[in-house]
């Protein structure tokens, strides 16, 4: 992950997100930053989130839409519960996948891994919009994880991002920005349309310093998405 021969190589180390209860979930999902803890956040940081996405996204009862690293499904539970949508959760972590249908409870809620999704897609299945938060900074493979939204989403349909500015890679040393910008990744395939950073009254100073939430519209043709039996 590092090129520098003066620095030993860090490895990649996805299992950071593993937990064994939501409340180190909570803690890994939403971490606490300077000004603001982990419980703060998610009681502010997650309306004030699904007040942006309905701004523009637009989510009404008969949407599906991807929760790309859903975690527990902080976001996918706020956003049923709102607009009574459907929402296909994603996330490279079995724990928390594995507590996520218990904490949305909602049957308008299904939960896959990446690799479940990849096979999906190849079958046809589309989504009619993606929010990814706090996901893209992390990824391994950015431009991978980018290109497959692309490919689940139509032609023309929206995704919502929300990342820090510098890429925080887990590794076997520490957090590492691997010089990846995910705006410019983003950029290469899908059209930006708004760039904000959340308020500091939503969240924090410091968050709100170092965050951009991006709308991107997808250039990819993508063939509309089948209806699910």
């Amino acid at each position: 992950m590092t090129e520098d021969p003066e620095r030993p190589t860090a490895a990649y180390r996805p299992e950071v997100y593993e937990v064994k209860s939501l409340k180190q979930a909570m803690a890994v999902i939403l971490t606490p930053e300077p000004g603001t803890t982990t419980e703060d956040r998610w009681e502010k940081e997650t309306p004030y989130v699904v007040d942006d996405i309905d701004a523009f996204l637009a989510i009404q009862p008969d949407t599906c839409v991807l929760d790309y690293g859903c975690g527990v499904g902080r976001v996918a539970k706020a956003l049923i519960e709102r607009f009574g949508c459907r929402v296909i959760g994603v996330d490279a972590s079995q724990s928390m996948r594995q507590m996520a249908p218990e904490y949305v409870l909602s049957d308008r809620f299904t939960v896959w891994s990446p690799e479940v999704m990849e096979k999906m897609i190849d079958k046809g299945f589309r989504v009619d919009c993606c929010v990814c938060l706090w996901v893209l900074q992390h990824v391994f493979d950015l431009r991978k994880v980018i290109d497959q939204i692309a490919k689940i989403l139509p032609e023309g349909a929206l995704l919502y991002t929300m990342n820090q500015k510098v890429r925080c890679v887990p590794s076997s040393l520490g957090y590492v920005n691997d010089g990846l910008d995910v705006r410019s990744e983003l950029c290469r395939v899908f059209s930006e349309e708004n760039l904000h950073s959340p308020p500091a009254s939503e969240t924090s100073a410091h968050l709100e310093s170092i965050t951009l939430i991006q709308v991107l519209r997808n250039r990819a043709s993508q063939a509309h998405r089948p209806a699910i039996e």
